[in-house]
């Protein structure tokens, strides 16, 4: 997609589309819109770095939440959506992806909040991983735990 066309979305719209997919347990599309959600925070990070490589002003962000929760909530939900499809290592990788997002710049207090949340989300997820003994059956082996988890990820609200 267009960088044109990324920024001018609206985060929330993407993580409601997210959502309503989960609910619906549309997989294939869930994965699409966090890649949508992901690509758009990518873009406008990238925008905003070059301002700032360049001594421009930076744009201000005009969101409801940190631009850190949008990649973090992007990988979360694709996790789950591999989960749901049985890939497990696809879903394995995106636990790395939202475990450190320290990596961004110009966090402010809110953002580390935010970072640390999904890294402690990115903890259980792997610790669970880490003691079962049939990894490749990893989520069909904990099914009340993994409800759990994605209960909550459904509803990181930071």
């Amino acid at each position: 997609m267009r960088p044109s066309i990324l920024k001018s979305l609206n985060p929330e719209i993407i993580i409601e589309m997210i959502e309503m997919a989960y609910r619906f347990e549309e997989w294939d599309k869930m994965l699409d819109a966090a890649g949508i959600l992901y690509s758009y925070a990518q873009c406008v990070y990238e925008e905003r770095q070059y301002h700032k490589a360049k001594k421009l002003p930076v744009p201000l962000l005009g969101t409801a939440r940190p631009l850190v929760y949008y990649f973090g909530f992007s990988h979360l939900m694709q996790g789950i959506a591999f989960q749901k499809q049985e890939k497990y290592g696809e879903a394995r990788e995106t636990i790395y992806r939202y475990a450190e997002l320290g990596w961004m710049e110009d966090l402010g207090l809110e953002g580390l909040a935010i970072a640390e949340e999904f890294r402690g989300l990115a903890r259980a997820n792997l610790i669970w991983w880490r003691f079962c003994p049939e990894k490749q059956n990893f989520w069909r082996s904990i099914p009340g735990s993994c409800r759990i988890i994605q209960r909550s990820c459904c509803q990181v609200s930071v």
